[in-house]
């Protein structure tokens, strides 16, 4: 099931407005399409934390790879600028894209 989420003015660039795509949340349901994207880590109690904004970004995270396991559980290698344990169940995607050559 595919949730739409509406987000605050605040939220929306300033002076502009924001097209509708990008002024929604939506639930990733197809975890391939993540690869080099960049994601933020959001540290936040539940989804409506993040939407109301009452959350607050503890860093960014690049995936590197997008695997299956022998389960078909999907699983994320990604680049971090620090070796901690990530414990958020929350990551916030957007249009940026980042690869190496």
């Amino acid at each position: 099931m595919d949730q739409t989420f509406e987000i605050g003015d605040h939220m929306k660039p300033m002076g502009r407005e924001a097209s509708i795509d990008q002024s929604k949340l939506r639930r990733v349901t197809d975890a391939s399409k993540l690869r080099n994207k960049v994601l933020a880590l959001v540290q936040a109690n539940s989804k409506d934390d993040v939407i109301s904004c009452n959350a607050s970004v503890a860093g960014f995270v690049h995936v590197s790879l997008v695997e299956k396991d022998s389960e078909g559980s999907d699983i994320l290698t990604i680049t971090a600028p620090s070796s901690n344990k990530y414990d958020s169940k929350f990551y916030v995607v957007g249009d940026i894209t980042w690869t190496e050559t």
